[in-house]
């Protein structure tokens, strides 16, 4: 619930500037998942568990509403326990959300604790906020690297676990800003810490986007160079700052390094520096330097154009 703010700094390269590169991460992290924390096997299966036990009592008091106070209560004329006025519905009715008691226990701890106790947020999204900071290190350090002809954008952008609220907020202000946004592509980093899990994001399954097939097709290309297994992945839960981005008719993909399950580090007390994987780290900034290669030399080839982005 508090304020948040986006930063960004701006380079450019040599020459009149045709394009742009943006590295982005997002500086917020997540509310801790307790249940994630304690078995990360069973948190979505007991938040589903608690989920329906709500929608159970919902169901279950409407039907007994109607019971009450229909005209027409062909059932309560089943008595199941003596001359009290009962019915086998009814007493089905009662037993119900007992049933799922436990569940609803679960839903409530998942969403009722203290949202101002964050995970510590060492992998979402310090090592995203510190690979594009890095980026801007490399250029300002190597002036040679920056590519001609390219505004490269180090932007850390708020607020994403709120609802993708910095990226939207970052769409508002600069959409349609030919100052600043020359032919864009946006390259998201978000949590970088297991190896065997490099995926490139293609979009995100509950907010049914599609990020740009070209970006995608890079950041594979550069999984290959440096070795590693190319994961091509949707996102199965949640969003990430490409959503918004994507949906202003820009070209974006998002680039993680994490295993795209719930586990016990995943937005919990467990996500500190101590766990990262300073081999996934290089490995990570190898492929950001090769996807920004490619980028430039895929404007001057093909220039600007969208492919199955929305």
């Amino acid at each position: 619930q508090e304020e948040s703010c986006n930063i960004y700094s701006v380079m450019d390269g040599k020459g009149e500037i045709d394009h742009t590169i943006v590295f982005s991460g997002h500086a917020d992290s997540s509310w801790l998942w307790q249940m994630a924390a304690k078995n990360p096997k069973t948190m979505i299966l007991r938040t589903v568990y608690g989920v329906v036990g709500v929608v159970s009592i919902i169901v279950c008091s409407l039907i007994r509403m109607y019971i009450l106070y229909s005209s027409t209560s062909v059932m309560r004329t089943i008595s199941v326990i003596g001359d009290l006025r009962t019915t086998v519905l009814e007493l089905i009715l009662y037993i119900i959300p007992l049933l799922f008691i436990p569940g609803i226990y679960s839903l409530c701890i998942y969403l009722s604790h203290d949202k101002k106790k964050a995970s510590p947020g060492a992998m979402d999204n310090l090592t995203g906020v510190g690979a594009s900071i890095f980026m801007g290190k490399y250029f300002k350090e190597n002036p040679d690297k920056l590519p001609d002809n390219c505004r490269v954008i180090i932007a850390s952008l708020g607020s994403e676990e709120a609802g993708l609220k910095g990226s939207e907020a970052f769409m508002k202000a600069h959409a349609g800003d030919k100052d600043l946004l020359i032919n864009p592509y946006f390259f998201n980093i978000d949590s970088l810490r297991d190896y065997e899990h490099f995926n490139a994001v293609k979009g995100d399954s509950w907010l049914m986007s599609k990020f740009d097939d070209d970006m995608k097709n890079m950041l594979v290309k550069a999984f290959e160079n440096a070795g590693v297994k190319p994961n091509i992945i949707v996102n199965p839960v949640g969003g990430c700052d490409s959503t918004p981005i994507c949906r202003a008719g820009y070209k974006t993909i998002t680039f993680a390094a994490q295993k795209p399950d719930v586990t016990d580090y995943y937005h919990t007390y467990r996500d500190t520096c101590d766990g990262l994987d300073m081999n996934t780290l290089e490995k990570s900034v190898d492929i950001i330097i090769d996807v920004t290669e490619q980028i430039h030399e895929h404007h001057k080839k093909n220039g600007y154009k969208l492919t199955k982005c929305k």
